[in-house]
C-alpha cells in the first residue's frame, strides 16, 4: 500500500533539476554556484513552512504539484549572506 502512495504524485521539476545535482549542494555554497548546479528555481519562497520560520530565510523550490496535491518536495534554502543554509528533500502527501 504505501508504494502505491509513493508512486502516485504529479512532482513537476524546473528545467535544469536533477537529483544527483541537488544531492551535491552542501551548506555554505554559494546562490551563484547554487544556480550553475541546479538552474534556475520554480520560484522563490519565503514562507514559514519552508524557511522554519527564521527571519532573513529565502528558499528556492525546484519542484511543485500542479494539482497541489502529492509530490517531491525539493527546496534550496539561503541565509541572509547568499549562502546555503540547508536543504530540504521530502515526499509531501496531501
Amino acid at each position: 500500500m504505501a508504494l502505491k502512495l509513493f508512486s502516485n504524485h504529479d512532482t513537476v521539476y524546473s528545467r535544469s533539476y536533477s537529483d544527483s545535482a541537488f544531492r551535491r549542494v552542501r551548506v555554505g555554497t554559494t546562490e551563484e554556484e547554487v544556480r550553475q548546479q541546479l538552474g534556475e528555481p520554480y520560484e522563490i519562497r519565503t514562507d514559514a513552512y519552508a524557511t522554519r520560520g527564521v527571519a532573513g530565510v529565502s528558499c528556492w523550490s525546484y519542484s511543485h504539484s500542479p494539482s497541489d496535491e502529492n509530490y517531491c518536495i525539493r527546496l534550496v534554502c539561503f541565509d541572509s549572506s547568499g549562502v546555503v543554509a540547508w536543504t530540504h528533500a521530502e515526499f509531501w502527501l496531501d
